[in-house]
């Protein structure tokens, strides 16, 4: 995979994850402000939270992965392995464009 379209994927990535994150956000927003809610409502309503909560956790986690990886771009070292220095594959990089490793050391 060469640089340029790796790039082009993890901005795309980027900017899929931060309209995902904007969307949990108001949702999460948006239940606080719903004060007529009865105790099962209320419980149901903090679950929910609970699993955007997560959901925001790991996307989050997935944003820095991506960030991380266009910084690797920019200095060169995206498709080299951070454990033994080796090439990472086009292959696996494909398969996860924000992967610091070679599969030998996955």
């Amino acid at each position: 995979m060469d640089t340029q379209n790796a790039r082009i994927q993890l901005e795309s990535l980027r900017t899929q994850l931060l309209s995902r994150l904007d969307r949990i956000e108001g949702h999460i927003r948006s239940d606080g402000e719903a004060l007529n809610q009865d105790s099962e409502e209320a419980a149901v309503e903090r679950e929910n939270d609970q699993v955007l909560d997560g959901l925001s956790l790991h996307d989050r986690e997935e944003l820095s992965q991506i960030d991380h990886a266009l910084g690797r771009i920019a200095n060169g070292q995206y498709q080299v392995c951070s454990k033994c220095g080796g090439a990472i594959t086009a292959d696996r990089l494909s398969a996860l464009p924000y992967t610091t490793v070679c599969t030998g050391c996955a």
